[in-house]
């Protein structure tokens, strides 16, 4: 992660990768998790990778409610042992960690157009970024969203 995205302590959107297997967990569970060093959200769109497609997509968005900076990693892995599983068959290493970042999230909203990542913008189709609701809500391909960098530096 670059100096800059940790130096953020509150951000409009998150726009986080998300895996089918936390996918599931997000769905049923609303709650949803980032390094510890991750900004303050007032909203999370999901990026959904590793699709039987292999195309990446946004098809949600959520308001976050309240977040834990502290949350144990642990005690997340003993209520989705699932997702334990997958980051150790895919060297992951999210259960070498103490701590995480848990996001509590009010219902899922579907949006009415999903945001597709065009082949080509492949690394950045796999990491989180941070944005604003009036880049995601135009976008109609992963690309076109704008990072808040990108918005500072081209307003001045």
């Amino acid at each position: 992660m670059s100096k800059n995205n940790k130096e953020i302590k509150h951000v409009e959107v998150l726009v986080a990768s998300t895996v089918p297997v936390v996918w599931e967990v997000i769905k049923n569970n609303r709650i949803a998790t980032q390094a510890r060093n991750s900004a303050d959200a007032g909203y999370i769109a999901f990026l959904l990778t590793r699709r039987k497609n292999n195309r990446c997509i946004i098809t949600h968005v959520a308001k976050v409610n309240s977040t834990n900076n502290n949350a144990s990693v642990k005690e997340y892995f003993e209520k989705y042992p699932q997702v334990e599983q997958f980051s150790v068959e895919n060297k992951k290493e999210w259960e070498t960690q103490e701590y995480h970042k848990e996001y509590y999230l009010e219902d899922l909203k579907e949006l009415p157009e999903p945001i597709l990542c065009r082949k080509g913008e492949g690394k950045r189709c796999q990491v989180k970024l941070y944005t604003t609701l009036a880049e995601l809500n135009k976008a109609k391909y992963f690309g076109d969203i704008k990072t808040i960098f990108q918005l500072k530096k081209r307003n001045g």
